[in-house]
């Protein structure tokens, strides 16, 4: 994961950065929310103990551990992930 993401990181408050940079094999930023690349779910980034609660959670251990074992590098996308994307195609295209 590139240290570009951080940079770029758009969280009104840095702190879910941060615990993204904490927990980098298990968390990435996208837009303003913080996500579990093993479990595809959002978690609350506003106490470190919601986060670090699923991190410890028997449920994302077993996630990042069959994740681990199919040596998968997808990930889900988020909404506003796939609209930058479209708004970037779509530029590309009506441009004549």
């Amino acid at each position: 994961m590139s240290k570009g993401l951080f940079e770029k990181c758009l969280v009104k408050d840095l702190r879910g950065c941060n615990f993204a940079q904490e927990f980098l094999e298990d968390l990435f930023v996208d837009g303003n929310k913080l996500y579990c690349r093993f479990c595809n779910i959002s978690i609350g980034w506003k106490n470190k103990s919601t986060v670090t609660t699923h991190i410890n959670s028997k449920a994302h251990q077993d996630f990042r551990r069959s994740y681990v074992t199919a040596n998968r590098n997808d990930r889900q996308q988020s909404f506003h992930t796939l609209l930058v994307v479209a708004n970037e195609k779509k530029q590309i295209i009506v441009t004549d």
